[in-house]
């Protein structure tokens, strides 16, 4: 029987483009009792996948070192879901909450078209595996990434630059750094996912 084909995801996301934050203040002034500037609540767009962009996708297929998808974001998605089309399992840290939802909304509000169905679920999606809803069952706060590098003894992906400072990276022209960043979060969800299925609780049910 052949082994599936796995492939590991990370994406990194920037606020609105600059056309669009005459909306964004639209929807920031009808906000009541707001306790937020603009500029901090037009960041915040970064994780909203109505107004946000894709900066670059990571991804890894199987043992193949990292690599990282980056420029025109419909070229970004388009070249994504061709890659996507050989994977049996999509694997991701907070891929269900986070990376595949605005990795789909992105794709159709930009017109491009998946080579697969993910059928999203509060309980989950078949052919996809959630390391953070994996280990999330109870017995303690919802855990990060670098929290798993930490109590697995792995090396940490957050060398110089963390998630909150995407953006900062990016316009102080910093994207080479960005990419490695995003290269070792796929890079260290890989070894997460490898040591959760290791052990029979994980690795007998792979699409959660």
């Amino acid at each position: 029987m052949n082994k599936p084909n796995l492939l590991y995801v990370d994406i990194e996301t920037l606020p609105a483009p600059d056309h669009l934050r005459p909306v964004i203040q639209e929807q920031y002034d009808r906000q009541p009792g707001r306790s937020t500037s603009f500029e901090d609540y037009y960041r915040g767009t970064a994780l909203n996948a109505n107004f946000g962009q894709i900066l670059c996708i990571g991804y890894a297929l199987n043992d193949a070192p990292a690599e990282v998808l980056e420029g025109d974001e419909p070229d970004q998605l388009k070249k994504f879901w061709k890659i996507a089309a050989q994977a049996d399992l999509l694997i991701g840290h907070a891929i269900l909450g986070f990376d595949l939802p605005f990795i789909i909304k992105r794709s159709v509000i930009l017109g491009i078209q998946p080579t697969k169905i993910y059928t999203l679920t509060r309980e989950g999606a078949p052919g996809v595996f959630d390391t953070k809803k994996a280990w999330d069952i109870g017995a303690g706060p919802a855990i990060s990434l670098d929290v798993f590098s930490k109590i697995f003894n792995l090396p940490t992906s957050k060398i110089g630059i963390d998630g909150s400072q995407v953006y900062d990276f990016f316009l102080n022209g910093r994207q080479s750094e960005i990419t490695a960043y995003c290269a070792r979060d796929v890079e260290l969800t890989r070894s997460i996912y490898l040591r959760l299925t290791q052990n029979a609780q994980y690795s007998t049910n792979l699409e959660t």
